[in-house]
């Protein structure tokens, strides 16, 4: 499953892992799982927060009823549930592998929220759609562990119709200081238990370089911090527009 923030499970893998684990090892491991555990209590505060901004971007750029939109990554479905799609829209959702849990858990939201949604079994890197065939696309803390982000954005670019809009609301590389070596440090870790969530991506600079080349016009770029030493915390919100 694409998630970047996969930390409260992160705690879990390491709890269930450390009796497995030499001692050093499991030291490494516990004092991961204590920083993720103490520092997600204030990220849980500033939820409410992200579940707005990404409502009010989503209904900023998302068009209106009728429009064919994709999100790639999904997972339990936290853009549906923070209001931000308009009602009428079809979403196909793209996860690798759609657990029954989970296609029963987004399929309630959608209904909640007056979307048809179908949930697709593909991955980021090779979408199952045709050229030109999508008005709108989004990703939610999902470019932090796609395996190839550079081609993931390509067919982004590539399923969205001339003038479609790509929404996106990324973790990233920190620009220096403390948290940046926090990142470095905790990065290998972080990939092993948080099903391959990156610290250190530098998503807004791909972003930027679509722009450069000419395929995509920026609409919005912001960054924001949930203001705790918490290695997710500098994010960036946004819409791209294709060219």
């Amino acid at each position: 499953m694409y998630r970047g923030l996969a930390c409260s499970a992160a705690v879990l893998v390491v709890a269930s892992a450390a009796p497995l684990l030499d001692r050093r090892t499991a030291a490494i491991f516990g004092a991961y799982a204590s920083f993720l555990s103490a520092n997600g209590v204030r990220v849980a505060l500033r939820e409410r927060q992200y579940s707005s901004d990404r409502a009010t971007l989503l209904k900023r750029y998302l068009p209106g009823a009728g429009a064919r939109v994709v999100e790639v990554g999904m997972g339990g479905g936290a853009t549906l549930a923070c209001g931000g799609y308009p009602e009428g829209l079809s979403v196909a959702a793209v996860e690798p592998q759609w657990s029954p849990q989970l296609r029963e858990q987004v399929a309630a939201l959608a209904k909640r929220a007056g979307v048809q949604l179908t949930a697709v079994d593909g991955v980021a890197e090779a979408l199952p759609f045709a050229a030109e065939s999508l008005d709108a696309a989004v990703t939610s803390l999902v470019l932090c562990t796609v395996p190839d982000p550079e081609r993931a954005v390509s067919e982004l670019w590539r399923v969205l119709k001339p003038g479609g809009t790509y929404i996106f609301v990324e973790h990233i590389r920190a620009d220096g200081g403390l948290m940046l070596k926090e990142q470095e440090l905790l990065d290998p870790l972080q990939q092993a238990l948080a099903g391959g969530c990156h610290l250190t991506r530098t998503t807004d600079k791909l972003l930027l370089s679509e722009v450069d080349a000419g395929r995509f016009r920026l609409l919005e770029m912001r960054y924001d911090d949930v203001g705790s030493r918490w290695p997710c915390n500098v994010q960036v919100f946004g819409a791209l527009q294709k060219v």
